[in-house]
């Protein structure tokens, strides 16, 4: 799943603004139906984010204040939040 795109840093060392130029955040309105699909019409109950700036901001947290008001009971994998 990605809730964003690009980086709103400009770190030397990483090649993310030139794989991303704009930082593109999503809607976490958004982000939630496209898990909610995914678990209730494929059944899928493990998600792995993949974004460079996954806990930048408080889109995260409102996606994770939706997923608890819901009965969805699944595992999430941030592999690139530091």
């Amino acid at each position: 799943i990605e809730t964003s795109r690009g980086c709103p840093f400009s770190c030397k060392y990483c090649s993310s603004k030139y794989l991303n130029p704009a930082f593109i955040r999503r809607n976490p309105e958004c982000v939630f139906k496209e898990i909610e699909y995914h678990y209730y019409e494929l059944g899928i109950k493990n998600f792995s984010f993949a974004d460079d700036a996954l806990l930048w901001g408080n889109e995260f947290e409102t996606l994770l204040k939706l997923f608890l008001k819901s009965n969805m009971k699944c595992n999430f994998f941030t592999q690139n939040s530091d």
